[in-house]
């Protein structure tokens, strides 16, 4: 394990899978440091937008989620238990970007997406199985201070 990185990212779901991904094309020394040993198996975000998907082609990963993604154009309906219709509102088929307006989308398909674009620089180290509990900065830089240990069914 590198002890010196530009950027280390505490936390490999999406945000900080596209995070490495990014900074990695530009040449940044990347470490991350995931609790989790693997992708998490369940769901936790179910719709992107358009704005999203413009983010999403920055990491070149767009067309391939844009495959396992489902594109809904239909009309957006809230209803309760009584079948009454709370909220209704139509989107429009596309966005300001130029990609549909609205996708849903099974989260841990998109993680493999960006882990696996993240992965393919040489500056970007990924180690599961550690957690942060310790951040120290001072004006020569910032030290995080790490420990082994993966989570099992929401354990440690």
């Amino acid at each position: 394990m590198n002890r010196y990185y530009d950027v280390v990212i505490v936390g490999y779901g999406p945000v900080g899978q596209l995070l490495a991904g990014l900074l990695g094309a530009e040449g940044f020394r990347v470490g991350v440091f995931e609790r989790w040993d693997d992708i998490y198996p369940l769901p936790r975000a179910c719709v992107v937008d358009d704005e999203v998907m413009r983010i999403l082609q920055a990491d070149r990963v767009a067309d391939a989620f844009e495959r396992v993604a489902v594109n809904t154009q239909a009309e957006y309906v809230w209803s309760n238990a009584q079948g009454q219709v709370l909220l209704s509102f139509k989107r429009p088929a596309y966005g300001l970007s130029g990609w549909n307006a609205r996708y849903m989308m099974y989260q841990p398909d998109l993680e493999r997406l960006l882990d696996g674009e993240a992965r393919i620089f040489d500056t970007v180290e990924i180690h599961r199985g550690w957690t942060a509990i310790d951040l120290r900065m001072d004006a020569d830089g910032a030290a995080v201070e790490l420990e082994s240990g993966a989570i099992e069914d929401g354990q440690w």
